[in-house]
């Protein structure tokens, strides 16, 4: 009877360890990666010589608790580049943002599952100029496995009739935006 009352005894004290171990590791949270990065999306001309130039209107949403230090744009090759300087993680927030100022939007993701992003890391409005002609644009930074992929659309902006996500027509038709099915940072731009 001692040897079995020992037993318990013992059989008790190791649950009880245990299971104070396992909450132990259970309720340490992984820390949030808080990195700045440079996120660059290019637009680059197809079959055309355009000028392109584009300005930040210092409006944005972004991750909370992430870091965000703007928005700037340089040219690049016959392009443009557009960097964010911004952390990276997705979330509801910056897509619902994106989706209330783009009810049209394109994706650099070559097979979007849906026309809009669910999480974005963060999302942010300009003006994007092609010679001459200025659009409002809103564009988003999400992810699909494992690359950054980008959104772009805006007020008026359309699909074009044969649609998969992965274009888009300015609001007056003259420019198409096409995803480039290779490389998550890059739109081509061409005359329509």
């Amino acid at each position: 009877m001692k040897k079995s009352n020992l037993l318990i005894a013992v059989l008790i004290i190791m649950v009880t360890i245990m299971g104070c171990k396992k909450e132990d590791t259970t309720t340490e949270e992984e820390p949030l990666d808080t990195s700045l990065h440079s996120n660059n999306l290019n637009i680059l001309p197809e079959g055309f010589s355009p000028s392109i130039s584009y300005a930040w209107d210092f409006h944005y949403s972004i991750t909370s608790g992430q870091p965000w230090e703007g928005v700037s744009s340089s040219g690049y090759h016959s392009g443009i580049q557009i960097t964010a300087e911004a952390g990276r993680h997705g979330s509801e927030g910056p897509a619902n943002w994106f989706k209330e100022r783009a009810p049209y939007a394109a994706s650099t993701d070559a097979n979007p599952s849906t026309s809009f992003p669910t999480d974005l890391n963060f999302a942010f409005t300009g003006t994007i100029t092609i010679n001459g002609d200025s659009y409002p644009i809103t564009i988003g930074q999400g992810h699909t496995g494992a690359q950054n992929n980008w959104w772009i659309g805006g007020e008026d902006w359309h699909w074009p009739s044969d649609n998969s996500y992965g274009e888009i027509n300015t609001p007056d038709g003259k420019y198409r935006f096409t995803e480039d099915e290779m490389l998550s940072y890059l739109f081509w731009v061409k005359e329509n």
